[in-house]
């Protein structure tokens, strides 16, 4: 029964909202916004404000039928500034818990969606700029918004991670990788005026570049600042930023790649000399000129993966052990198992 309304809920989804005219809400009022795309609550629905075209659409819901079942549904991010990725998790007391991923392009309305978790699935999943790719006991699926699907593994596998256009995964121990031919993304779009969000009052002249329900990032006098519950700190001169946590940030800046704690300030910087990068809740990736070198959350300082000069790292995980990835000279992939 709770795989029919899932299935319901998300034909609606496909539907665009019918009043398209009044796009957005008040800053305040938003879930999850960028300068592409604002995110909001209207009664028991998602709506998404496509700001490249002025127009709204559902994208999620939230609903209890008052026997047990409920549903909810989530934002996880915006990729290439129109792919918006999705989850939908229902659960009932006379069935297994269930979890649909989706990315809707924004411009065409198209979707891709994944079962990540159901009675007889258990899937990993990540979102690249234009496709869904999933791996699982079936092997590995890329599956385009555009319709297209691609198999890039048939036996099971495990440790799924993205770099850009490439995925990773491990079959028998063993790293694999397959570089996907995505669509082109968005243009970047003008950052608009930051607002005050709750306790978080913006600097003078303040841009905002991504914030959900916990934290606001914006840019203000050459620096990326965090703020979580009015408090608010410099990130310094990033080229990236973006929201790990209800309390943490990933940033880029030249030479490193660091995580901050909003709520205590703490950080921890991993020097990358203009390297590849990647960074997630549990692990600093940095390829650097004299080799691959790792910081876990859980570790007192920085460690060395290889010596080799790398490209295209990526972390992953799988049941019980995470991965490092990476590309050697030769553009051969490697792994490694990282120590929690």
């Amino acid at each position: 029964m709770i795989r029919f309304f899932l299935a319901l809920a998300l034909l609606f989804l496909l539907v665009p909202a019918t009043a398209e005219a009044a796009c957005g809400v008040p800053a305040a009022r938003a879930e999850y916004e960028t300068p592409a795309v604002q995110v909001y609550a209207s009664k028991h629905q998602l709506i998404a404000c496509y700001r490249a075209t002025g127009k709204a659409r559902i994208v999620g819901e939230s609903s209890n039928d008052g026997m047990g079942t409920d549903e909810s549904g989530s934002v996880l991010g915006l990729l290439g500034g129109r792919w918006l990725y999705t989850s939908l998790f229902a659960s009932a007391a006379e069935s297994s818990d269930v979890r649909i991923d989706s990315l809707i392009d924004l411009r065409t309305n198209r979707a891709a969606k994944v079962t990540v978790l159901d009675e007889d699935t258990d899937n990993q999943v990540v979102a690249l700029a234009g496709a869904l790719v999933s791996a699982g006991e079936h092997g590995v699926v890329a599956r385009f918004t555009g319709g297209r699907k691609q198999v890039l593994g048939t036996v099971s596998a495990t440790g799924l991670a993205a770099s850009g256009a490439r995925v990773y995964w491990r079959e028998a121990g063993a790293p694999r990788t397959a570089l996907l031919d995505l669509p082109a993304a968005d243009s970047a779009r003008p950052a608009p005026r930051a607002r005050t969000i709750g306790r978080c009052k913006p600097r003078a002249g303040a841009k905002l570049l991504l914030r959900d329900a916990h934290i606001v990032l914006t840019r203000a006098g050459g620096a990326t600042w965090a703020c979580r519950r009015g408090t608010t700190r410099r990130l310094g001169d990033t080229t990236d930023a973006w929201i790990l946590s209800d309390r943490k940030v990933a940033y880029v800046r030249s030479g490193a790649v660091g995580v901050l704690d909003v709520a205590n300030g703490k950080f921890r910087e991993l020097e990358s000399g203009g390297g590849p990068v990647a960074a997630n809740e549990w692990a600093q990736l940095a390829g650097t000129p004299v080799g691959l070198r790792i910081w876990r959350a859980s570790g007192p300082m920085p460690e060395g993966v290889s010596p080799d000069v790398v490209t295209a790292v990526a972390l992953g995980e799988g049941v019980g052990e995470r991965y490092a990835y990476w590309l050697d000279a030769g553009g051969a992939p490697q792994s490694a198992v990282i120590p929690y």
